[in-house]
């Protein structure tokens, strides 16, 4: 009974995550003046696993942006294709078997975007809206599109 109502309410919580993102875009961001150029979802998935640290000649640092729940869900589930508990185990076995270093990690809005702007190297993911009020933001790509039923 007790795992019956854990799986409800993961699919509760699934189908909320895709409700409050229907008609969002989530849009893969950088400084204003890096030369990061678009990455395929495989090379954005190994980005964020630790895999793959250049884009060409370009080295690339992931920033997990923890500022909103849903976006982060989303962000996993459509474009790293994994649940969060999965990634956070797999990340955690890389970081012990080969001292693959875990991308930091912001909470706060501000601090992330202030993370992002310092660095030309720095990518991170965020809500297209998010992006507009800052101009020393770049969008690289869209990397995943919300759907109204």
């Amino acid at each position: 009974m007790k795992k019956k109502c854990v799986i409800l309410m993961l699919y509760c919580l699934l189908m909320s995550s895709s409700i409050l993102a229907a008609d969002k875009s989530v849009v893969l961001v950088a400084n204003h003046q890096t030369n990061i150029e678009k990455l395929t979802p495989n090379d954005l998935k190994k980005v964020y696993l630790g895999l793959a640290r250049k884009n060409g000649e370009v080295k690339i640092i992931p920033i997990r942006n923890h500022s909103d729940n849903v976006l982060h869900e989303v962000f996993l589930q459509h474009v790293i294709r994994m649940s969060s508990r999965y990634y956070e185990r797999i990340l955690t076995k890389m970081t012990l078997d080969s001292g693959v270093t875990r991308p930091k990690s912001f909470k706060s809005h501000n601090q992330l975007t202030k993370e992002i702007e310092s660095n030309n190297n720095n990518i991170t993911y965020m809500w297209s809206t998010q992006v507009e009020n800052h101009p020393n933001l770049k969008v690289i790509q869209v990397i995943w599109r919300g759907e109204s039923n």
